[in-house]
């Protein structure tokens, strides 16, 4: 699936059906035909990835009561688009023109210096001179 929204990528009914049955074993109390109308509101907000996981993440909230909160912005669409991890595609060595697969052994991949991870979570700022600061 795509994160983008088409034609291609909404939720069929029967998908919402399916879907509704599944989410009705997690909320007994949502009615599986308040789940799939539900469903079809909130069909354009998201590809058919993306509302699904923001429906479950609805169902397993006991705070909504109703399955009508599906449609409405809240938690349960923060991060339900999923990161795509398509075919993996190999990238090209600049100075020798050919898939970097064939020239590891000239190159080495390096990670982000050590002071990244707590710089990026904002506990440090980076080091005044980043060439000479490790």
């Amino acid at each position: 699936m795509m994160n983008e929204i088409n034609e291609k990528n909404l939720m069929t009914k029967p998908q919402a059906q399916q879907l509704a049955a599944f989410l009705h074993s997690i909320r007994p109390d949502w009615d599986p035909a308040g789940i799939v109308h539900a469903l079809g509101v909130a069909r354009g907000r998201g590809s058919v990835d993306a509302l699904a996981v923001a429906a479950v993440r609805a169902a397993v909230n006991p705070g909504n009561r109703t399955p009508a909160v599906i449609g409405q912005s809240g938690a349960h669409w923060v991060g339900a688009f999923v990161e795509r991890q398509g075919p993996v595609r190999e990238l090209e060595c600049v100075e020798h023109g050919v898939p970097e697969s064939r020239c590891r052994r000239h190159h080495q991949r390096v990670g982000p210096p050590d002071w990244w991870e707590d710089f990026r979570k904002g506990r440090v700022a980076p080091p005044e001179a980043v060439d000479g600061g490790k």
